[in-house]
């Protein structure tokens, strides 16, 4: 099963676009160029280099087939090896922002940052219901016109719900189908050895209905070996998070911030979600441990230039930093990053 990554609009906090991992082949459209390509993982060192050399990539046609975007892939890994002297954590071409182009981010391996703990893989042969592959498949369907509409979600029941109606109608039918298949999904989750059947289990269970239960099945998953599953595991509890659902304070913090210097970036964009979103209370003991863990990673993700992608990062440092909220709210809509970043710098 192949594995693309595409983006929703999400009317919440966050000005810009959000990133999903699905299953299916996203391709560019005709006229569609890569816009940017961002780095993480520089550790602090300058990563000019390695910029100037992939400079020839910005504005070239984003790739039109699985074939094009594995050798696309494959070129910005070379020059990335020999330009840094390692070959890339990741490479991550991602569909698309408010010009409807392409976002390449690449990992480079100079962090010195431990890789978050994964656990083992599952050796079990449970699989899903038909009845929520269909759905899962409903929803992968209808994704792709919501993403080039650049469609709005809404979090409110605990799971997304978007504004294009095919997508939403294809939405509500998985709701209903994990409902009723909720025990599959938590079974799968935990034992198949299949990545594909966690992966939809985890996107699944994302629409089964705010539980003690769920919240800590999709805590456990955000540590899984496969990255689809971490991914949608990740997005389901951000979305909780942003519900407001009662039982969403039961989220803990604690397995996210690792993702934040991951080497991987759909762990960076979905841990950045969701730790972000549980900072709104500024506990003082989360924010003081970003700073320790975090700070260079999130500096690094608050200078990209994709907002949807970069905002929540400068939310958090503004959080470390100590700005109040209204005030920080402005800044980070006037794209002002260097003064919140010499304000986290200033409380070092």
């Amino acid at each position: 099963m192949t594995r693309w990554l595409a983006i929703v609009r999400c009317p919440v906090r966050f000005s810009g676009l959000l990133l999903l991992v699905v299953s299916g082949a996203l391709v560019a459209q005709p006229g569609n160029r890569v816009g940017h390509i961002e780095l993480f993982g520089t550790g602090g060192r300058d990563g000019g280099a390695v910029v100037a050399a992939l400079r020839d990539v910005e504005g070239s046609a984003a790739p039109d087939s699985a074939a094009t975007q594995a050798a696309f892939i494959d070129r910005i890994s070379r020059i990335v090896t020999e330009q840094s002297g390692s070959a890339p954590t990741d490479v991550s071409p991602v569909c698309c922002d408010e010009e409807g182009n392409w976002t390449v981010y690449v990992g480079l391996a100079w962090s010195g940052v431990a890789a978050p703990r994964y656990h083992d893989a599952p050796r079990g042969s449970a699989t899903l219901p038909a009845s929520i592959i269909e759905a899962h498949a409903g929803v992968m369907g209808a994704l792709e016109k919501a993403v080039r509409i650049q469609a709005s979600e809404d979090h409110s029941r605990g799971y997304a719900l978007s504004s294009e109606p095919a997508l939403r109608r294809a939405q509500q039918l998985l709701h209903q189908r994990a409902v009723a298949s909720g025990s599959d999904l938590y079974r799968v989750l935990e034992a198949a050895s299949d990545p594909d059947q966690r992966a939809i289990a985890a996107f699944a269970l994302g629409y089964a209905g705010v539980s003690e239960k769920q919240i800590a099945a999709l805590s456990k998953a955000s540590s899984d070996p496969d990255g689809a599953t971490r991914n949608n595991a990740v997005r389901a509890l951000w979305v909780v998070a942003q519900s407001k659902q009662p039982l969403a304070r039961r989220i803990s913090s604690e397995p996210f911030i690792a993702l934040l210097t991951s080497g991987h970036w759909t762990d960076r964009n979905k841990g950045l979600l969701l730790v972000t979103a549980l900072s709104v209370r500024r506990d003082p003991a989360l924010l003081a441990r970003l700073r320790r863990e975090a700070l260079e990673a999130l500096i690094e993700m608050a200078r990209w230039r994709v907002r949807g992608h970069s905002d929540p990062a400068r939310m958090l440092l503004g959080r470390i930093a100590g700005v109040p909220e209204r005030r920080l709210t402005e800044m980070v809509a006037a794209g002002d990053v260097d003064a919140i970043v010499a304000a986290v710098r200033a409380g070092h």
